[in-house]
């Protein structure tokens, strides 16, 4: 498989799913954070170093 074909076959095997699992809350809040083009880093990361397993 062509580096071109590899796009295309995730674009066709994404559009065959029905669901996908929720991202965990921290993740959530880490992108509405993302949004604020005034939020500082250290908010970031302290919002981050709140879930473990994301701040592995």
């Amino acid at each position: 498989m062509s580096m071109v074909q590899v796009p295309e076959e995730i674009g066709k095997r994404l559009k065959t799913c029905t669901s996908f699992p929720s991202p965990p809350p921290v993740a959530m809040k880490v992108i509405e954070l993302a949004q604020d083009p005034e939020i500082d880093l250290a908010t970031v990361a302290d919002t981050i170093s709140g879930d473990p397993a994301i701040a592995a």
